[in-house]
């Protein structure tokens, strides 16, 4: 099952299922890396970029789940922003349980049923 898992996390980094995530107002004026966001401002996060950074991912478009074997990522973001399928914080999406749990099951069911 552990394999799974990481073919599952692996298939959902090279294809997240929103290319952007939530958009997020600017509360206050904030500095993000010597970027300065204005208060009221909308952020965006790139989904797609993030996952395919090359700083953070070793060949990252390359399918590669034993990457996730060896990590301790996982999808709710928390301090580790690299990946977030589901979006992080307040905001994550609710259905991340089960939606995780589903996908496991159905997959390992076609796999199961293959011949």
């Amino acid at each position: 099952m552990p394999y799974l898992q990481a073919c599952l996390k692996e298939t959902l980094r090279l294809h997240p299922p929103t290319l952007f995530g939530v958009p997020r107002r600017a509360l206050k004026t904030c500095t993000v890396n010597k970027y300065v966001i204005p208060k009221d401002s909308v952020i965006l996060i790139n989904n797609w970029a993030l996952a395919r950074d090359p700083m953070t991912w070793d060949k990252p478009l390359k399918f590669k789940p034993k990457r996730f074997l060896e990590s301790k990522l996982e999808f709710k973001g928390n301090r580790q922003f690299e990946f977030i399928p589901f979006g992080a914080g307040r905001r994550i999406c609710p259905g991340l349980n089960s939606a995780t749990a589903h996908i496991g099951r159905i997959v390992s069911l076609l796999v199961h049923c293959f011949d």
